[in-house]
């Protein structure tokens, strides 16, 4: 598995190379709470069918707040070090890193396709 990751300012990125296919998730701020979208094309590799090209989840963390419980314990660099293979680089990349281009859905709205209530 290869993992790519693009931040700009409060926007967040990630590219994931898996057996099913590339895998993209982008995470935004808006007004009140952090939106994760995920690309529905390894959903349709699958063998989903849908014409949402993202699905939205609001992460329920408020802007302004970390999002980390009070007992949440960080792993330390040094328990990962020999686990990850990692590099660091300058970006040369806009806001366009971020888009979301095409029809965006909630899991309810894509779950309606299936006959699945709500």
């Amino acid at each position: 598995m290869h993992v790519t990751a693009y931040v700009k300012g409060s926007s967040f990125r990630e590219e994931i190379n898996t057996a099913n296919g590339l895998m993209t998730a982008i995470i935004k701020q808006n007004a009140t709470h952090y939106l994760m979208y995920i690309d529905t094309s390894v959903m349709a590799s699958q063998g989903m069918q849908t014409d949402c090209k993202w699905l939205l989840y609001s992460s329920g963390i408020e802007t302004g707040t970390s999002g980390i419980s009070e007992d949440y314990v960080p792993t330390s660099p040094e328990s990962i070090e020999n686990k990850v293979d990692y590099a660091c680089e300058p970006g040369s990349f806009g806001d366009e890193k971020f888009d979301t281009p095409g029809k965006t859905c909630t899991m309810e709205e894509l779950m309606q396709g299936y006959g699945v209530p709500q």
